[in-house]
């Protein structure tokens, strides 16, 4: 089951969750 179509998709949804953490981090 290997798609790239979806690939990039599903890297933005896993990413998400990544991205929140790190803004919510006072990381610059």
């Amino acid at each position: 089951m290997h798609q790239k179509h979806t690939a990039p998709g599903r890297l933005i949804k896993a990413a998400g969750p990544f991205v929140l953490l790190a803004t919510n981090r006072p990381f610059r």
